[in-house]
């Protein structure tokens, strides 16, 4: 189950306002625009490796 909230403005202070929903062990933020996911899509979020 996914929680989507639409044009949630940047945390201007804190503690940053709690948007209620599905409890989430990932988020994924990005810019407006940024991309073209699909509601029902499915995404794989994969650790970046730094390199040594």
């Amino acid at each position: 189950m996914t929680t989507i909230i639409h044009n949630a403005p940047p945390c201007q202070k804190n503690p940053c306002p709690i948007y209620y929903g599905v409890t989430a062990t990932q988020v994924l933020e990005l810019k407006a625009g940024a991309s073209n996911i699909q509601v029902g899509q499915k995404l794989v979020i994969e650790p970046i490796l730094k390199k040594l």
